[in-house]
């Protein structure tokens, strides 16, 4: 015996309960309970133990792939439960939410996490008091950067709370830890105002987690004195650098 029932129909069969193995009456081993040649219809499931459609996993009407559980604990990211198509952080929808929002702070570079990229404007102006110099920074309209109030009367040899100058007075530092995180890499620094009457260069360096600009004689390539530079007007530096 092939089967407790098969009926066939022009060429196709439906065999419903497929025994091999037969020893006796009771005693038999299934290799399928249902094989038919053709699809197998069905109704829209119910319960969960009900056979499920090729439409009921493609429309999302049973299976929503939304709420697919994962069970994996991120480190690199953070499950976000906070769209609609999620009920918890467990939902795979959560999952991509927080890479989603991840892949708006990474840096493609040296392959080290957490790292931001920042852009700034530092306005070294005239002080109040002569001979010395007013620092700020002033992010930029289009990108995220570290903002500093302008902080007075800078002196040669002299510090603020943010800024340092050195005895010539070319040489400006910003202090790292007045930053939002400490910096590590200055990618560009770039005169773009300079109403000082002079044409200067500025080449930035980090030192200490601190940034320091070197600012030179454009003509001459030596060390200015920026105390008397801003006498004439303000020089703007736009900076770009990344901190941890």
């Amino acid at each position: 015996m092939g089967s407790i029932f098969e009926r066939t129909m022009a060429d196709k069969y439906l065999r419903i309960g497929s025994l091999v193995d037969i020893t006796g009456y009771n005693s038999a081993d299934f290799t399928h309970s249902v094989e038919a040649e053709d699809p197998i219809k069905c109704g829209i499931p119910v319960d969960g133990g009900d056979a499920v459609r090729v439409d009921d996993l493609t429309d999302g009407t049973i299976f929503d792939g939304d709420h697919t559980d994962v069970s994996w604990n991120p480190t690199n990211y953070t499950p976000d439960a906070s769209i609609a198509e999620a009920d918890d952080a467990g939902d795979l929808s959560a999952h991509l939410k927080g890479i989603d929002d991840e892949l708006l702070n990474i840096i493609i570079g040296d392959g080290t996490a957490g790292r931001k990229l920042r852009c700034t404007q530092v306005f070294i102006e005239d002080a109040t008091t002569a001979a010395n110099i007013k620092v700020s920074l002033t992010a930029v309209a289009t990108w995220t950067g570290d903002v500093i109030a302008a902080e007075d009367n800078l002196a040669k040899s002299g510090s603020t709370t943010s800024f340092t100058l050195n005895a010539n007075g070319g040489v400006l530092t910003i202090d790292g830890a007045k930053l939002a995180t400490l910096p590590i890499a200055v990618l560009a620094a770039v005169v773009t105002r300079n109403r000082s009457g002079t044409a200067v260069t500025v080449s930035p360096t980090i030192t200490s987690n601190d940034i320091q600009f070197y600012f030179c004689n454009a003509a001459t390539g030596a060390e200015v004195d920026l105390t008397n530079l801003v006498d004439t007007g303000t020089i703007r530096v736009q900076l770009i650098y990344i901190l941890t």
